[in-house]
């Protein structure tokens, strides 16, 4: 299942038992170590997988309190598919803080055990109830817990749960009396529009900074409603409105609400069917909203014509007969009128006119992706993430793109993932590189790259300084991954180079590891695979790599590159961490944390930490 790992500082020892499971590296704390070693400790889930067969499985119960009796008082639960839900949620701490059931099986009468059990704990911040089946009656469950006097919980996670309009109307009215939750997720659900109009009713005085509204069969009703939403808070910091069927006129709705907003940074409309003309109001948007630093557009056939589903007095035949269509329901139905009433069916069932598909025919239009560049070169624009993944860009859309990025001087990201690039566009993007001052991450993957346009990457990366990132997963690159590679001794600033997904072979590995002998940046090198027939695809994942590579029973060179490869790896990190440690310790201008301090404005004038306090703060972030 789902989980989001801790990393602690002080890290108890991992108990006996296989199913318990300790994740390292993350962002959330967890509970305090048995032997008081710090104030942070690691968070642990529990499985249903790998159980020990010791006689004793066929005892959930006893088998599960013999897991919590190993363990010390815990702030961060997460479980995945467990065999005993009520033993478990019986023996939470009552300093519970983050709760995670995942692919549980909870349904609206289970779901008010865990409840019931909840509303003692008077700390807990973090709820994920995803991957289950609570529908109506399960969010309607929820309202003792949102309720309460008291109530601290920040984060509330029910994603794919079956809620329907009805549902989402009962929780609106449980969170219309909270006030501290900040991240509400509702992605892939059937809110419909009733339920979203609900949602963002309640959300325009909640308090509300992330909400999540992917994949929820939006109308133009509820298009509204969040738009309306997006128009009045103050607070929202993050939306997201992924695959929802958002046309051109939900992007002018959009881009209206957009201007009257001072608060949102994120805006997710990625696989929405917006066009061209959907793309430059939102566009249009950006020389007057000077808040909104990330915008997604991945999907979005930003570079055509989507075609108005409003074929209004258009005749078909279809199987049913001879019919009118009155117009569309969404993609994939029309309404459409017959003799005997009117209904609605999928196009496959109808017989087009020559006229009826010319109407419905995309036509290629980069007027509003020419708007987007020009709005980004402005100086005033406050955009710093642009995904344009999944949009067919053309040589002539590619080279404007990256004129624009160099003339701002302001994009850190750029996202450009199966955009059907050329070797042209290729060259412009190398040109972008050596003249960029501000990008530093890149996504090229699932891009053709050549060879001609692999040396001038790698002649461009050798020139750029502020580069961090750089994505090349599936480009294809076989001849032309030596010119990659060998940028690498020139560049020290690159920590992320992902080949995943190309063709390498052991020679290509020998001169990798060659390489970043004299490379101190690069940490992770993404999922490699060797394709050679001896090692037989042999994954080298991201931390771990595979065992020693044989022929004939013996250990060859291979072996050697690989254990070096891994520890280049591993002594970059290091370096890398130590080095930003100091830049962090440099800041500080005294033993104490004074008004001269960067982080002054952060922690407030009546806030005082000692330096010491400061290094441990730094270890956990880290």
């Amino acid at each position: 299942g789902l989980s989001y790992p801790s990393s602690p500082l002080h890290a108890p020892p991992r108990p006996p038992l296989p199913s318990m499971r300790r994740h390292s590296g993350g962002n959330f704390a967890g509970h305090a170590p048995e032997d008081g070693g710090g104030a942070l400790g690691s968070a642990w889930s529990v499985s249903s997988a790998d159980r020990p067969d010791d006689g004793q499985a066929d005892n959930p119960e006893a088998e599960e309190d013999r897991f919590f009796r190993k363990l010390p008082t815990r702030t961060c639960v997460r479980l995945s598919r467990p065999k005993s839900l009520t033993a478990i949620v019986d023996r939470l701490s009552r300093d519970l803080q983050d709760l995670s059931i995942h692919h549980a099986g909870l349904d609206g009468k289970s779901v008010q055990v865990v409840v019931q059990s909840l509303r003692g704990k008077a700390h807990l911040c973090k709820l994920s109830l995803a991957f289950n089946r609570l529908g109506d009656y399960g969010a309607e469950a929820l309202a003792p817990l949102l309720e309460k006097d008291g109530c601290k919980l920040m984060y509330l996670n029910l994603a794919r749960n079956h809620i329907t309009p009805e549902g989402c109307t009962a929780l609106a009215k449980s969170l219309a009396k909270n006030r501290s939750l900040k991240h509400l997720d509702l992605a892939e659900n059937l809110c419909g529009d009733e339920g979203i109009t609900a949602i963002a009713d309640v959300g325009v005085s909640a308090g509300w900074r992330e909400l999540v509204l992917s994949k929820n069969r939006m109308g133009r009703a509820g298009i509204a409603g969040a738009a309306r939403l997006v128009r009045e808070s103050t607070s929202l910091r993050s939306l997201s409105l992924y695959l929802n069927g958002i046309d051109v006129q939900g992007g002018i709705m959009l881009s209206d609400a957009l201007m009257m907003n001072r608060s949102l940074t994120h805006l997710d409309v990625g696989a929405n069917p917006l066009g061209s003309h959907g793309v430059y109001s939102l566009a249009t948007m950006l020389s007057r909203n000077t808040t909104l630093e990330s915008l997604d557009l991945r999907g979005c056939e930003i570079t055509y014509t989507i075609p108005q589903r409003s074929t209004g007095g258009h005749s078909v035949m279809t199987r049913y007969g001879k019919g009118t269509i009155l117009g569309f329901k969404g993609k994939n139905m029309m309404k459409v009128k017959l003799n005997y009433g009117i209904g609605y069916m999928h196009p496959s069932n109808a017989y087009w006119t020559a006229e009826i598909k010319e109407t419905l025919k995309k036509q290629p239009n980069d007027m509003g992706f020419f708007k987007l560049c020009e709005e980004i070169s402005k100086p005033t624009c406050s955009l710093r993430t642009l995904l344009l993944s999944f949009n067919h860009l053309g040589d002539a859309e590619i080279q404007r793109l990256c004129e624009s990025v160099i003339k701002a001087g302001m994009l850190k990201r750029l996202g450009l993932t199966n955009c059907n690039i050329s070797t042209k566009g290729i060259l412009y993007i190398t040109r972008l590189l050596r003249r960029s001052k501000s990008l530093t991450r890149l996504d090229l993957g699932l891009n053709t790259i050549d060879k001609k346009s692999a040396r001038a990457l790698g002649q461009s990366l050798r020139e750029n300084k502020t580069l961090t990132s750089i994505d090349l997963v599936q480009c294809r690159l076989s001849a032309g991954i030596n010119s990659i590679i060998n940028m690498l001794p020139n560049n020290q600033t690159l920590r992320t180079i992902s080949l995943g997904g190309n063709l390498l072979v052991e020679d290509h590995f020998l001169l990798l590891s060659t390489k970043l002998r004299d490379n101190y940046s690069i940490e992770d090198l993404g999922q490699l695979m060797c394709r050679c027939p001896k090692c037989k695809n042999r994954l080298v994942s991201r931390w771990l790599l595979p065992e020693a590579v044989t022929r004939g029973g013996a250990e060859t060179k291979g072996n050697e590159f690989k254990d070096c490869l891994a520890q280049i790896l591993g002594r970059n990190k290091l370096m890398n961490r130590r080095g930003r440690k100091i830049m962090f310790l440099l800041g500080l201008k005294s033993e104490r944390l004074g008004s001269a301090s960067p982080l002054h404005n952060i922690l407030g004038s009546s806030e005082i930490l000692e330096r010491n306090i400061l290094r441990k703060i730094f270890e956990f972030w880290d």
